[in-house]
């Protein structure tokens, strides 16, 4: 037995495309053999920040059963951002700058992101939005 081994029987792994090589191996070497184990993730999601691809590896074997989920809860009927996101998903030309009753996109400087966020969510807030319900995006870059 593992000094690391984990007792559960169930074993649920959400977010799995952030997970890289190195960390699922140290999770699968502790876990018991008689554990059922889900993976949940989205295989259109940010990757794993460390070397490897296991989600999309086990999704692209297809020797694990799949389920696809269909339905979005995140984001109301109607949402712009459940079509910018399918656009985008295909490979379609998008423009983020067209202003949208549920989401704006805000050109500035790197050094001009804080106080642009705090400006957008104050405002947001004082127009009745509760925090829960208010998301920001900022670019960055890997380097």
């Amino acid at each position: 037995i593992l000094d690391n081994e984990i007792s559960a029987k169930l074993i649920i792994i959400d977010e799995l495309s952030m997970v890289d090589t190195w960390l699922f191996h140290q999770f699968l070497s502790a876990v018991p053999i008689d554990a059922q184990i889900i993976l949940v993730g989205d295989e259109d999601q940010l990757p794993s920040v460390g070397p490897g691809q296991v989600f999309k590896d086990l999704i692209d074997s297809k020797v694990i059963p799949r389920v696809n989920l269909t339905e979005v809860y995140r984001q109301q009927d109607g949402s712009s951002i459940i079509e910018l996101a399918h656009r985008m998903k295909l490979g379609e030309p998008i423009d983020i700058t067209h202003r949208f009753h549920d989401r704006n996109f805000i050109n500035c400087n790197t050094d001009q992101i804080p106080p642009v966020v705090e400006r957008v969510v104050s405002r947001a807030v004082n127009k009745g939005y509760d925090m829960s319900d208010i998301q920001v995006l900022a670019p960055m870059y890997k380097g």
